[in-house]
């Protein structure tokens, strides 16, 4: 077995956090929902941002630097601790602070690239959550949503379902498999 536990009680625990209903308000206050990480989290948070999108009915618009054209050229032009900030900075002038909250996603809880562009968007006015299978502080007005995996691919799974679980905290359904 691959070790990634009983995800449902998992996702059952991280609902009853504060964090989490920190995130759920942000994004039922938001319009916009900005979604990063990099690596594996990054698939993860181009797939939350996408289905969230159109799940919603297109009511949050979405924004992920999904694209392996994005991220090489954003760190190519700056740097890898600071792509995300100047990614963002492409974004920011179709974005409000009081409409928009930012997602970054890291298993580690350290990833520099993710901590920083959180912690720019707070500093900016945004509100911010970090999503991580580690227990951090990261401060600076971030919340965290603290998912205790033990392992990377347990952690990209449950950060995936916590994306379906905000879409349905949010009052939309998730569709079914049909035949």
């Amino acid at each position: 077995m691959l070790g990634i536990g009983d995800v449902d009680r998992k996702i059952s625990d991280i609902c009853l956090s504060p964090g989490w209903g920190k995130l759920v308000d942000f994004s039922k206050a938001a319009s916009s929902i900005v979604i990063a990480g990099h690596g594996g989290n990054l698939a993860v948070a181009d797939h939350i941002a996408v289905d969230i999108a159109r799940l919603t009915g297109f009511s949050k618009s979405t924004f992920c630097p999904g694209s392996a054209i994005n991220s090489s050229s954003f760190i190519n032009d700056s740097s890898f601790e600071d792509w995300l900030i100047s990614w963002f900075k492409s974004l920011e002038s179709c974005l409000k602070p009081s409409a928009t909250t930012l997602v970054g996603i890291s298993s580690s809880g350290k990833s520099v690239d993710v901590i920083n562009l959180l912690s720019y968007g707070s500093s900016i006015g945004y509100t911010t959550t970090l999503i991580s299978a580690s227990p951090v502080s990261p401060g600076g007005g971030i919340n965290v949503v603290y998912t205790d995996c033990q392992t990377y691919h347990e952690s990209e799974v449950v950060s995936l379902a916590l994306g379906y679980q905000l879409i349905s905290d949010l009052g939309f359904t998730c569709p079914s498999i049909s035949s």
